[in-house]
């Protein structure tokens, strides 16, 4: 009987470190995505010259850009691109309860990539620019 229990023991023990492996490895998410809860987003164009007022964006818009930024195909493989920082981009701050959990660069001129923290870079659609740009529109100006 106890030689039973140990080798029951032990096929628990086994599935839990298999559970682990392969449920532990990584940091969440689909499409590469970690999941993180956002409340708000600052989205600051920078440009050579001087740069336009930053905007916050609160609620539900926020969290629709970082899921669609996320969702984003990543650049092709092997492509190098040396034009990022051309002409004008974003950086996207995400925040959840006033901290800074995620911060990306989007760039519309040169390579038109978005850069997501570990050199992620992504390539934008069309969508997500028109929904950058709503964000932007609806956001409020801070000092």
């Amino acid at each position: 009987m106890n030689k039973y229990r140990n080798r029951f023991v032990a096929l628990v023990g086994y599935c839990a470190l298999l559970t682990l492996f392969f449920c532990g490895c990584g940091y969440g998410g689909t499409a590469g995505s970690p999941e993180v809860e956002v409340d708000s987003v600052t989205i600051q164009v920078e440009q050579k010259s001087p740069a336009l007022p930053l905007k916050k964006v609160d609620g539900e818009m926020s969290h629709k850009l970082y899921t669609q930024m996320y969702a984003l195909p990543s650049y092709p493989e092997g492509k190098d691109c040396e034009e990022f920082r051309v002409g004008d981009w974003r950086t996207l701050k995400f925040y959840y309860q006033g901290k800074v959990v995620v911060e990306a660069r989007a760039e519309k001129s040169g390579c038109h990539g978005v850069v997501l923290p570990g050199d992620d870079i992504r390539r934008p659609d069309q969508e997500f620019w028109d929904l950058l740009q709503q964000a932007e529109n609806e956001g409020k100006s801070l000092p």
